[in-house]
């Protein structure tokens, strides 16, 4: 099924603890029409998502430095721009489902997104610079859903900007 989409993106931090230590574990949340894409987002992938059409592994499981694969997420958001359209196309679901027997069925489809562009680059920035205050203001070591640290997080820039400062 295809659909003109909202999108809405924001980051947020949970205080987890590891080895007797406070982390606070930083999060990206995607909402598409006013609904939670997936509980746990990687924000270094859905950036690179900005820079050209391609497979990308935006949902992860919701552990630092989670690989593609885990928690049954086994094929990338397959992303496409045409001027001023993102258009994804999405595996439905992105896990499988559990019957009334309690057995997990794969459920074939996939489900299409189109984005008004201007749109969808304004809520990850919007994103990145709320994540990149959480990371400045907090007391504890950071850790991110995904497959990055600190350093390359407050480095990360979407095509757009990245455009705009060459």
């Amino acid at each position: 099924m295809e659909r003109a989409s909202g999108i809405d993106v924001s980051m947020v931090s949970e205080i987890r603890r590891y080895n007797e230590t406070d982390t606070s574990v930083l999060n990206t949340l995607i909402y598409i029409n006013g609904i939670s894409f997936y509980p746990w987002n990687d924000m270094k992938e859905f950036v690179k998502s900005t820079f050209k059409d391609g497979d990308y592994w935006i949902p992860t499981c919701g552990i630092p430095r989670c690989v593609p694969g885990c928690h049954g997420i086994f094929e990338g958001v397959k992303i496409r721009y045409s001027g001023n359209v993102v258009k994804w196309k999405v595996r439905r679901p992105i896990q499988t489902i559990q019957d009334t027997d309690g057995e997990y069925l794969p459920v074939e489809g996939y489900d299409i997104y189109r984005f008004d562009r201007v749109e969808y680059m304004t809520a990850i920035n919007n994103a990145l610079e709320t994540g990149k205050k959480i990371v400045a203001s907090s007391t504890h070591p950071v850790e991110f859903v995904g497959q990055f640290r600190s350093k390359e997080f407050l480095g990360l820039k979407t095509a757009d900007i990245a455009m705009k400062e060459k």
